[in-house]
């Protein structure tokens, strides 16, 4: 009977990929076992515990270079990098709320998406002659080119039509 599991084995257990696991080796994280009689390397209970910390720490947003270092490390370091991390992921949820928020706005044809300039030309179109039709056409998400969603007017005003080919050439 031999001692330990296999770099396949140890990948598997950890949920990664064989070439992950060689990965590791090669930047430091996990130390590569010498090869038994038979060739194979053999992983130990401290390989792997040391294996699933890297594992859940990359997989907590944790950058590579930081683990080895982090481990090694002694615990009030370990405590205070973890409270970083924390930190930065919930700056990044903010962050990515905010772009959804935008999409949502956006779509529902929100002018404060819009430049200061391109507001203060759709208020004016009235007093030069816009009917309020226009207006609204010219302001709308559907006049904007949207790649995800590639909506042709169905409107046959030809002033409409020009104002949503202006609006979306100046994009």
């Amino acid at each position: 009977m031999t001692d330990g599991v296999t770099i396949g084995q140890a990948a598997a257990f950890a949920g990664i990929t064989i070439k992950t696991m060689r990965h590791y080796h090669k930047v430091g994280l996990v130390d590569e076992p010498a090869r038994d009689s038979s060739g194979y390397r053999r992983y130990g209970s401290a390989e792997l515990l040391r294996l699933v910390q890297v594992r859940t720490l990359a997989a907590a947003g944790m950058p590579l270079a930081d683990i080895g270092p982090l481990l090694d490390s002694d615990a009030a370091s370990f405590a205070a990098a973890l409270v970083d991390v924390e930190q930065h992921l919930t700056e990044r949820i903010a962050e990515l709320t905010e772009r959804r928020d935008t999409l949502h706005r956006l779509a529902s044809g929100d002018r404060t998406l819009l430049p200061d300039r391109a507001v203060a030309m759709l208020e004016g179109m009235p007093t030069l002659g816009f009917t309020p039709y226009d207006v609204q056409t010219a302001g709308s998400p559907s006049c904007s080119p949207r790649p995800w969603s590639p909506k042709v007017s169905t409107n046959t005003s030809p002033t409409s039509n020009t104002l949503c080919k202006t609006r979306a050439s100046s994009n």
